[in-house]
């Protein structure tokens, strides 16, 4: 596995005598593969998602256990004896509010920076290859980044980090602020990412939507605790988790579930997570004929 944490915990203040510490996430164990996986990390706001994605891109050091990232450990006792920027090649982190990775003067510039920085050969190959994957046309490369749509400035910053050639690809909420256009063009994206490229996607969201639509594993945080770590599917069905932990159910799950109870419709799988889909199971079971 590409990533693996052991019993590892983070706190943003250490007092001297280590009593009473308070823990942004605490005795966390992982494993994440380096390719086709696509995760969303969920939980209410303070939970520790941040935090979590941090650590994995080696932005934060873990306070208590450790990292093993492709067979470099990342922990205290060692942080000062591995080279992060080598971690950080392998692992890309897009955060939320991508004009805080935004920079450089035109859109090819700011693309080229990642892997001039991690010594990469090649560049500006590179970051064309990453600006036509990311559907940034070449009209646009010579303008500056901050005269960009939000949606095409978080597909630049992607470019940015896929110009380094990543295995892994770490989103802290990067739908926020997005209109509903927008919003699917960026996921769609992430999802080609995932099945032509082969890159293990990690998504922090508050959106169940997201989950449904495009997860193959959640991970629940609560109060610094991997709560739940699985199918999508099982955690939905699991109403007392949900509720416990501040999440929701897709929207498309609570229409049918409705329409379940309401029809007595016992043989109606509610887990469907887009229209298309909870259509055809409605037309399944109610046995309609019209298109």
């Amino acid at each position: 596995m590409a990533i693996n944490l052991s019993k590892v915990s983070f706190a943003y203040y250490v007092p001297r005598k280590k009593k009473n510490i308070k823990y942004a996430v605490k005795d966390i164990n992982l494993s994440i593969g380096d390719k086709d996986e696509f995760i969303t990390i969920v939980g209410h706001t303070g939970s520790g998602k941040s935090t979590l994605v941090q650590m994995l891109n080696a932005l934060l050091i873990p306070t208590d256990g450790c990292i093993d990232i492709s067979g470099k450990i990342i922990s205290k006792k060692n942080e000062n004896k591995i080279k992060l920027k080598e971690v950080r090649k392998k692992i890309g982190l897009v955060f939320q509010f991508p004009e805080y990775q935004l920079f450089e003067e035109t859109v090819l510039q700011d693309v080229c920076f990642g892997p001039k920085n991690f010594g990469i050969t090649d560049v500006t190959s590179k970051a064309k290859k990453a600006l036509e994957l990311v559907g940034i046309k070449e009209d646009i490369y010579n303008e500056s980044p901050f005269s960009l749509s939000g949606g095409q400035m978080r597909r630049v910053a992607i470019a940015g980090i896929l110009a380094s050639e990543p295995n892994i690809l770490i989103f802290d909420e990067p739908t926020v602020g997005l209109d509903p256009l927008g919003k699917k063009e960026l996921l769609e994206l992430l999802r080609k990412l995932n099945k032509e490229e082969h890159k293990t996607i990690i998504l922090v969201t508050h959106d169940m939507e997201i989950v449904g639509e495009y997860s193959k594993r959640v991970i629940v945080l609560d109060n610094g605790d991997v709560v739940y770590d699985g199918d999508k599917t099982e955690l939905f069905k699991n109403e007392k988790l949900v509720k416990e932990h501040s999440l929701d159910l897709p929207n498309n799950v609570k229409m049918l579930k409705v329409i379940k109870e309401k029809l007595s419709l016992d043989n109606l799988d509610i887990y469907k997570y887009n229209t298309y889909d909870a259509y055809d199971e409605l037309k399944r079971v109610l046995g309609g004929n019209n298109e």
